[in-house]
């Protein structure tokens, strides 16, 4: 616990451990609460608290109850990785991340396959930057994969073309090593063919590019987040612009999925793949039943759209006017407060009137 003492000096002390049954957010804000009471702490005092999910569901609920005037606490970058995490509930996305598994695990756990997949790169790429295709999928830093949808989508040929070569079916297999242009076995071809058919579907070409032309953007301020010396307040003053910069494109919705579609149209030509709006099941369940007349408006509708309004909406919620006004006690520091207008800080004070 972090406390100032008599003396106004900062203090952190180690209360104690508490042994949990259970781990549910519930749980562990019942036993704390219990614990607080039990050892004579004053929740009334609190003034911030921190947070791994959602307020309404875990511990910092409970403690909110008891100390209305809490701020609850998140790392901003953490936060704004799980606004981009939301992402993953839209069905194509999350059918684009379990390719990239899947096409991971095939040429990993093979070193023939890993081999004709680095053949086939350093054959056809002359940046070696871009030779390295399968980087490692970060499961908690979605910022860390930016470089993966790069990687990922420019390396779709040379992936579509070692499959094609492991299935016997490419043009001029006989221009390979005999290593590579024999002795697959059926298992490897029936994976082979599904992975084939997955990366070669228009649907999944323009979902990644979507992924990464609406993410892309993001990555610089999420890197600022992240540095050692970032103000805070400059950081959040990113965050609106950021928000600013996404409702822009929303408003200009047609003119970017115009720009996602004319790439995708590029890619898919190289791979004889002509523009085609997904098949809609009976019933809807993973997919986007979005009624469309072209292709580009049902991908506009069924992907870029609600992608947009995920992203806007997450960071909205995530970054809460309350963690603003907390972060606005920073501009009392010297390098700030020549520079601040005084009106500034008038939700500062109401919200901490009684405590001034």
């Amino acid at each position: 616990m972090r406390y100032v003492n008599r003396e106004k000096e900062i203090r952190k002390v180690f209360l104690d451990f508490l042994n949990l049954d259970r781990i549910t957010g519930k749980h562990i804000g019942k036993s704390l609460m219990k614990f607080y009471s039990e050892s004579g702490i004053d929740l009334g005092s609190c003034r911030c608290t921190p947070n791994m999910q959602s307020v309404k569901k875990d511990v910092a609920n409970y403690i909110l109850k008891g100390s209305p005037k809490a701020i609850v606490t998140h790392c901003s970058s953490h936060n704004l990785n799980l606004s981009i995490a939301a992402t993953s509930k839209i069905p194509i996305t999350d059918n684009i991340l379990e390719v990239y598994r899947n096409i991971s695990i095939y040429f990993n756990t093979s070193l023939k396959r890993d081999r004709l997949l680095e053949h086939d790169a350093e054959n056809r790429c002359k940046s070696p930057e871009r030779r390295k295709i399968l980087i490692e999928m970060c499961k908690t830093r979605w910022s860390e994969r930016d470089a993966l949808y790069e990687h990922f989508y420019l390396a779709i040929p040379f992936m579509a073309e070692a499959l094609d070569i492991i299935l016997g079916i490419h043009s001029n297999i006989e221009q390979f090593n005999i290593e590579f242009s024999m002795d697959w076995d059926a298992q490897e071809k029936r994976e082979a063919n599904s992975l084939l058919n997955a990366i070669t579907k228009f649907e999944f070409i323009i979902g990644i590019i979507t992924l990464y032309r609406l993410l892309h953007p993001l990555l610089y301020i999420i890197e600022r987040l992240q540095g050692r010396t970032t103000d805070i307040v400059y950081g959040y003053s990113n965050i609106q612009e950021t928000i600013d910069d996404l409702n822009h494109l929303r408003k200009n919705v047609e003119k970017e999925t115009c720009a996602v579609y004319k790439q995708a149209t590029r890619m898919a030509s190289k791979l004889f793949i002509e523009p085609t709006i997904p098949r809609i099941p009976m019933r809807q369940a993973y997919r986007n039943n979005v009624p469309a007349e072209s292709p580009h408006e049902c991908y506009k509708r069924a992907l870029i759209i609600p992608y947009l309004d995920t992203i806007i909406s997450e960071i909205k919620i995530r970054f809460q006017k309350t963690n603003c006004i907390a972060a606005k006690v920073l501009c009392l520091v010297p390098s700030k407060i020549c520079s601040e207008e005084i009106t500034a800080f008038q939700e500062l004070v109401e919200m901490y009137k009684s405590d001034l």
